[in-house]
């Protein structure tokens, strides 16, 4: 069982990459846990100011989709705490002379910003 996202909930990219990643998307305004709103089926995420060696400034947008079995609102899945997707980001090496680069970094959320409610 694992914890429902909220809004406030944490994404993080994770290693070996760094960066920003925001949810852009916004959360269900039918359902609530822990008077906060809910996040279900498909959520667009930002990434921004991404690294990896010999790369920085990596930025780009993708989808997290929410991966309950049990939990739905309106036939969408609860987005849960250890739900990720792969994202695709293009920055800069850091070689001389610099150059455009591509490459997928993990986002995923690290903490749902609620423990009270859990689901599978």
């Amino acid at each position: 069982m694992k914890p429902i996202a909220v809004l406030g909930c944490v994404l993080e990219v994770q290693s070996p990459s760094s960066g920003v990643a925001t949810i852009t998307s916004s959360p269900a305004t039918d359902a609530f846990v822990d008077n906060k709103a809910a996040y279900f089926g498909t959520l667009m995420i930002s990434v921004s100011g991404a690294s990896i060696e010999g790369a920085t400034g990596g930025a780009g947008t993708g989808t997290l989709n929410g991966t309950s079995t049990s939990s739905t609102n309106h036939g969408q899945a609860a987005v849960l705490e250890g739900d990720s997707a792969m994202i695709s980001v293009t920055g800069t090496t850091t070689s001389t002379p610099p150059s455009e680069i591509t490459w997928t970094l993990q986002v995923k959320i690290t903490n749902a910003g609620q423990t009270s409610t859990t689901t599978d």
